[in-house]
Order: C-alpha cells, then sequence, then structure tokens
C-alpha cells in the first residue's frame, strides 16, 4: 500500500515523500525521489533522523479511529461553547504604586487577587481573578499597569513551546515563569544572499534565527543547529505571526541609522566603516583618533599622524611615539621626550630611535650616543657645556687644563 509522509522538523521538514507501507512489518519504507529540492531524497544531507515528526496522507483508518476523533472534536466544540458562553470579566488600570512600595512588594504575572465589583456580584461580595498580563516601569518597578482578568488567554507561541507553562511579562522582552529570559533574536539578512555554506539556522532556548524572505521577516521554526541550502516554507513562520513587538520589546533593525551607528552584517557598525562590534565572534575594530579624556591628563592614539601622544594637564605634549623613516630599511620606532620650566617653555628633550639616544638642552645636542656603520658604540658630547668639576662620583667633567676626566668621589 502506497502512503504519503509528509515530515514537519528534521532536514526533510515540510517536504511529501512517497513510502511503502507494510501491513506486516507495520514499516513504511521511503521511495527516494526528487520532491521538488532538485536532488533525490533521502539521501545527503535530507535523510529523517529519530524524534523528526511526521504526518501520514492518503492512508484509510478503521472506523472506530474515525468515530473516536468524531467524539473528541464534539467534545471540544461544547467546551469551547461553554467557555464563550460564560461572562466573562477583565479589568485594566494602573496599582498605586506608593501603597506597594510602601509594602516593598512586587506584582507579578499569575498572582490571585479578589476584586469588589457590585455590578457582577452583588454588594460586599468579591470575586476571585487573576493578573494574566502587566507592563512595569524599568525605572520603577512599583509602577505597574496590570490586566485581572477570570480567564487566562493563552498565545499561540505559548501552546506551541511552552504547553502553557510560561506567561509573559511585558517589560523589555518576554520573560518566562522560570525568570530565563527567552531565546535571543538574531537576523542573519536576506536568505538569498547568504552563502549557501552559512545557511545554519538555529532554533533553541537560547537563539532564534530571523530571515528576509520575498520581503517578509521569518522566524526559524525548523530543526535546530541544521543546515537549510534552499528555502522550505514549513522551516520558516512569519515573523509578525509569532511575536508582539509590544511583549518583547525587539527592534528589528535592518540597515538602520543609530547615533551614527548601522546594524550591517550581523554586527554593528559605523558609517564610515571604520568601526565595528561584533556580537558573535566578541571582535572588536576600530579605525580613527583616540582620546582617552576630554583634558587634564590624557592619551591619544591619532591615525592620521600616525602617532601615540601623551598630553599634561597644560595642553603640553609630553611624548610622542611615532615612525622613523631609514632610507632602505623601512621604519622603526621614534620616541621624543619632551621637558619643560615653570613657564611652561620647552626647555629639552630626549629621543630615543634605531638604536640612538640624543639629549637636546636649550637647543643644543648634550649627548649623543649610537652605533656607528661598523656596530661600534659611538658618542660625543658637547665639550663647551661640560662642568669643570663635579661633586658626583662617576660624573664626566673637565679640567682647568682642558682634560676629559671622570670624577672617582
Amino acid at each position: 500500500m502506497w502512503v504519503k509522509v509528509v515530515f514537519q522538523t528534521g532536514q526533510l521538514g515540510g517536504v511529501k515523500v512517497e513510502a511503502n507501507w507494510s501491513n506486516n512489518t507495520q514499516e513504511f519504507e521511503l521511495t527516494r525521489g526528487d520532491y521538488g529540492l532538485g536532488t533525490d531524497v533521502p539521501g545527503s544531507i535530507f535523510v529523517p533522523a529519530a524524534g523528526d515528526l511526521y504526518l501520514l496522507e492518503d492512508i484509510r483508518m478503521p472506523e472506530t479511529f474515525i468515530l473516536d476523533a468524531e467524539q473528541e472534536l464534539l467534545q471540544k466544540a461544547q467546551e469551547a461553547i461553554t467557555q464563550i458562553s460564560e461572562q466573562k470579566v477583565s479589568y485594566k488600570g494602573t496599582l498605586n504604586y506608593l501603597y506597594f512600595k510602601y509594602l516593598n512588594e512586587k506584582i507579578d504575572v499569575g498572582r490571585a487577587v479578589l476584586v469588589e465589583d457590585e455590578d457582577i456580584v452583588g454588594p460586599g461580595e468579591s470575586i476571585p481573578l487573576r493578573i494574566q498580563a502587566l507592563t512595569r516601569n524599568v525605572n520603577d518597578p512599583f509602577k505597574v499597569d496590570v490586566e485581572i482578568s477570570d480567564t487566562m488567554y493563552i498565545g499561540r507561541i505559548d501552546k506551541i513551546e511552552t504547553s502553557i507553562q510560561e506567561v509573559k511579562e511585558e517589560i523589555v522582552t518576554t520573560r518566562p515563569r522560570n525568570g530565563d529570559r527567552g531565546a535571543s533574536i538574531v537576523y542573519r539578512g536576506i536568505f538569498n544572499e547568504i552563502d549557501e555554506k552559512d545557511r545554519v539556522f538555529f532554533n533553541n532556548r537560547n537563539r532564534r534565527d530571523v530571515v528576509k524572505y520575498d520581503d517578509i521577516y521569518f522566524i526559524y521554526r525548523g530543526a535546530d543547529n541544521a543546515p537549510n541550502v534552499s528555502w522550505i516554507e514549513s522551516n520558516w513562520e512569519k515573523f509578525a505571526e509569532q511575536f508582539e513587538s509590544i511583549a518583547t520589546g525587539l527592534l528589528l533593525a535592518e540597515n538602520a541609522n543609530i547615533a551614527g551607528w548601522i546594524f550591517r552584517n550581523e554586527r554593528l557598525e559605523s558609517q564610515s566603516g571604520g568601526a565595528f562590534l561584533d556580537g558573535r565572534t566578541g571582535e572588536v575594530n576600530i579605525t580613527g583618533k583616540f582620546e582617552s579624556a576630554k583634558d587634564g591628563n590624557r592619551i591619544v592614539i591619532d591615525p592620521e599622524e600616525r602617532v601615540i601622544r601623551m598630553i599634561n594637564s597644560n595642553g603640553k605634549i609630553v611624548l610622542d611615539l611615532s615612525f622613523y623613516n631609514v632610507a632602505g630599511n623601512g621604519s622603526s620606532p621614534n620616541m621624543m621626550l619632551y621637558s619643560y620650566d615653570d613657564t611652561g617653555n620647552e626647555k629639552g628633550y630626549t629621543q630615543m630611535f634605531g638604536g640612538r639616544v640624543i639629549v637636546n638642552k636649550n637647543g643644543f645636542d648634550i649627548f649623543d650616543i649610537g652605533v656607528d656603520e661598523n656596530n661600534k658604540i659611538a658618542f660625543s658630547l658637547d665639550y663647551s657645556r661640560l662642568p669643570t668639576s663635579t661633586p658626583y662620583y662617576g660624573y664626566i667633567y673637565r679640567d682647568k687644563d682642558g682634560f676629559l676626566k671622570i670624577a672617582s668621589g
């Protein structure tokens, strides 16, 4: 007997495959074919796996199955009629935040309350209701707008993913009852512009992927961490049909310009492209001028001058670290250390570059040491500026006869 197997999840999610059913073994064997995928399945990555969900079509059920299904449908219909025929009570309003702040008591979704309403239950009576939804002020958690009702309204996403075990709380994001923040949304871009090798999508408690297809946003509901080389409609659900933006507080922004920054290529980029923050890899790339402070002692990195600079509280440069270009030998580091007198005028500097150190005082090179072309140490002193005597051990001076000497104490 031939049947059709419609896979709901897994690599074959959304694909209808013909199969041969055996009454003897109570098993069916899939028939390999194209089925609109451009390649024969099962095969390659398109193979069923343990746990995949599927539906069977073109099969004849026993009469008892049909009768039981009709009876169950009738029972559900009667329950729905009973529910909608009863009078529903719902209240919306803002709580007295000063009262709850005084009690230091936080209100949560699902809390039972007693409500007095003479029009509903009569004088002096109360009716037990429950907080179904709330909106909490981020800056003051005691300022709360609530919706109180005797009926629990369950949305589609709750039925599918939480089996009515989680309740939405409208703050900044959807918060399940167990305190988890829920899955984060990752926008992957336009589906057809994603490289085929990168068309692996996630659907788990920590991450849900979103793409744009035919100018419509879709959220992934297929197998987690699974490749989807071609577009399979059943693996996706229209984004607006599953999430309420007011409840999730989600901003889905493609090429959005926010304070000069643009959400693009799954990362936050500057308009010039010279800086970006990659939330997936944690990579940070910044190209541009950097200052550690607006004034006072600060450090400046200037890519245009190609220099790292230290500036003191008087606005004077005390250190420059730049490149020293040597013909034929590329570039080497060049460090300039500046000193100033009490009036702020430069009184000298020390320069270190390419194995050489120069000390300059008031415009004169007092000391110069380096390595000559024979790799020998070479240094020079300004003889005219050496002292004629010194009380310091090890200092160089010139005596009255003009001889260069080193003080011995």
